[in-house]
């Protein structure tokens, strides 16, 4: 479901009401859509939706991709294997040093 997100965000991302169009992804994805319809609507799933959105906010976050190393957010140029694996090494070096 994430990737099929991810890949169509285009197609959902202005809508003011995204949940049709996540139930025909839970339809074509073959998930038993009386249980996601009632996680989907459920007051946990947007209580830690809204948590995620203040927690992103207080970071300094304000779109996707977003990659954050030990506190750091990574440049958006760097948002790829290698960029990734470099931030990670450079938090464990800091770390070693400490």
């Amino acid at each position: 479901m994430h990737a099929r997100r991810y890949r169509n965000q285009k197609a959902w991302a202005d809508l003011e009401d995204r949940r049709p169009i996540f139930v025909t992804y839970a339809r074509q994805l073959r998930v038993n859509i009386s249980e996601f319809r009632a996680v989907m609507h459920s007051t946990r799933v947007e209580q830690a939706i809204v948590a995620d959105i203040q927690k992103a906010a207080a970071l300094g976050i304000n779109g996707t991709p977003t990659i954050v190393i030990d506190g750091q957010q990574l440049r958006a140029e760097t948002t790829n294997p290698d960029g990734i694996r470099c931030g990670i090494n450079l938090m464990l070096e800091k770390r070693a040093a400490s």
